[in-house]
């Protein structure tokens, strides 16, 4: 099993909307907010015009001027801000003239500036000359607008070809709004794929609506609500393991080893999978191998991931709901995230079960992300919502850059909600496997970033040699992707993917 952590998170945000004409140059968030008629939600150029312009220059002498609408020409559209700077210069020269025509071609109209002639200060010549500035400078960053799907789509398309991926998907949710997703290769849009380790997210979700229904609680050593485990598989070889907490396997800190058996998802993985085939394999198989461990440390003292432990998580929740793990989370949390049907992967979802098992499109996956941000819809209680961001005791290291909380690894941000983050993958080589070798190597990532912008990618195959370079590559070129978008779109696409 393949998990990998962020190297380093591009915490800088992106660009907010820029609203812009589809046949005309994009009028910039600095233009909108100096002149407040061209800040409509929908930008059609034909609402720009006619539009009043106040400029700073014409408020500090008086000078009141008006695009009115002329004679048709059948021209393209130039901006607005490009008529405002040819405005303020023809004014800065300072024609003698009273009515100065100004010709500016827009959807079959052109305008014309009418102006009452004043002397012109030192401090009014200077103020346009440096509207002129910060009006070319909106223009040239409107002429570099673009798009989601540009932005995204691009990078990931780069990528992939970079490293050989033959095909993936990608979605991108804003302000709890599905704005874009795509397949790539001969993947679906909506084709449901391993989600792998995002799984965890998942199961620590599940967890804390056990906990917000007092059924359990967060700091309940596990010894107990394995009793029906070790009932039926025997006691842990290491009796420290009964002394860790739902909150240690749920942040990984728990002092079960990350490789064990041999792998790093769980010990006699292997050897199962000799005498049967991956879809009829469970991981209640795995347990009598997994109570043989010995823990490395002691519960709680530090970070060491452990895909074995959100699989006793499973069993956890089992014992308590009296339920099926995929019935009780699906109940627990996909239902209520809006996504109809879902279930564990047809082929390895029962052996990985509660720690990576999961399948989910790219706009389902990012619909139960919008439990991961306090709203009125979250299954999520404010006990846990604290737990999901505070990074203080889940610290991964001693560089504290990142915390791994409830399934997700957390980034803190100054003054600021964190970004979250999870990569995952699935990654098993095995010729003498029962039905046929196995080889299987595919990946996907997650960011919720601090602004609440939400990315989902999922790819294969990966090449083994330069998986972690890959990983590392991809993560930098979603953020890059993400501060390049400056058109962000209103329309909510979760219901035309069969989301609510």
């Amino acid at each position: 099993m393949t998990h990998l952590g962020y190297g380093r998170m591009l915490g800088n945000q992106g660009f907010d909307g820029r609203c812009g004409s589809t046949r005309g140059m994009p009028v910039t968030s600095s233009v909108r907010q100096k002149y407040p008629h061209t800040g409509q939600d929908r930008c059609a150029a034909e609402t720009l015009l006619p539009c009043q312009f106040r400029t700073l220059a014409a408020q500090q002498n008086s000078i009141y001027r008006r695009l009115q609408p002329g004679p048709s020409t059948g021209c393209e559209c130039k901006s607005i801000s490009e008529a405002i700077v040819r405005e303020l210069v023809n004014g800065y020269v300072g024609s003698s003239s009273d009515h100065l025509p100004l010709h500016m071609p827009c959807h079959g109209h052109s305008a014309r500036m009418s102006t009452e002639s004043e002397p012109h200060s030192p401090l009014t010549m200077l103020l346009r000359l440096l509207l002129i500035a910060f009006l070319l400078a909106g223009s040239a960053e409107a002429a570099r607008a673009k798009t989601v799907a540009e932005a995204f789509d691009a990078e990931m398309r780069a990528w992939m070809v970079a490293h050989g991926v033959m095909r993936g998907s990608l979605g991108v949710m804003r302000d709890r709004r599905l704005v874009h997703v795509v397949g790539f290769g001969d993947r679906g849009v909506d084709a449901r794929v391993g989600i792998w380790s995002l799984s965890k997210a998942i199961r620590a979700t599940c967890v804390a609506t056990l906990a917000r229904d007092e059924l359990l609680s967060f700091n309940s050593p596990i010894g107990p609500l394995l009793s029906a485990t070790f009932q039926r598989y025997g006691m842990p070889v290491d009796p420290r393991l009964e002394r860790a907490t739902v909150l240690h396997l749920v942040s990984h800190r728990s002092g079960i080893p990350t490789r064990v058996g041999g792998n790093r998802f769980a010990p006699g993985t292997g050897d199962l999978l000799r005498t049967h085939e991956p879809s009829s394999v469970t991981a209640h198989q795995l347990l009598p191998e997994i109570l043989k461990i010995r823990l490395t440390h002691e519960p709680g003292e530090y970070f060491q991931y452990s895909n074995v432990g959100y699989l006793l998580l499973g069993r956890i929740v089992e014992q308590v709901t009296g339920k099926a793990y995929e019935e009780a989370c699906y109940e627990r949390v996909l239902r209520p995230s809006g996504i109809s049907g879902a279930r564990l992967h047809q082929t390895w979802g029962n052996l990985l079960d509660a720690a990576a098992g999961w399948e989910l499109s790219a706009a389902e996956y990012l619909a139960f992300a919008r439990q991961l941000r306090p709203n009125r819809k979250s299954v999520l209680d404010i006990a846990a919502q604290t737990v999901l961001v505070s990074p203080d005791g889940f610290w991964r290291d001693d560089r504290k850059q990142s915390a791994y909380t409830l399934g997700v690894i957390v980034w803190p941000v100054p003054n600021a909600l964190p970004h979250l983050s999870h990569t995952g993958g699935w990654d098993w080589l095995q010729k003498d496997a029962s039905g046929g070798p196995v080889d299987e190597s595919s990946g996907t990532l997650f960011v919720l970033a601090s602004d609440g912008v939400t990315w989902f990618a999922s790819f294969d195959p990966v090449a083994r040699a330069s998986e972690q370079r890959a990983r590392e590559e991809l993560d930098h070129a979603l953020w890059r992707a993400k501060r390049a978008v400056t058109i962000w779109p209103y329309k909510d696409l979760f219901p035309a993917h069969q989301v609510k």
